[in-house]
């Protein structure tokens, strides 16, 4: 029972800790170009890294973690995007 209560604290956290990645990542519209998506993250004050094939939005950077959504470009438009966890 102890085990499952400090997992479910431990889960509670990293969601906690990942949800302003998750909710800029919902944010983005299929459609949404490289300027968008790049006066978005100003807005929120998230930095803003070019990968190759796209673009990582750091919005959680803590001592031991970061939180990024990962967003693939072709064409000038998003084709994927995923919430990643880093150090």
């Amino acid at each position: 029972m102890v085990l499952l209560i400090i997992i479910s604290i431990i889960w509670i956290i990293l969601w906690y800790m990942a949800k302003p990645a998750n909710d800029f990542c919902n944010s983005l519209n299929a459609s949404d170009d490289l300027k968008l998506i790049t006066l978005k993250a100003n807005s929120f004050g998230y930095s803003l890294l070019k990968e190759s094939g796209g673009l990582k939005v750091v919005t959680r950077q803590s001592s031991f973690m970061s939180f990024s959504c990962l967003i693939s470009i072709e064409q000038g438009h998003i084709t994927n995007k995923e919430v990643i966890i880093g150090d």
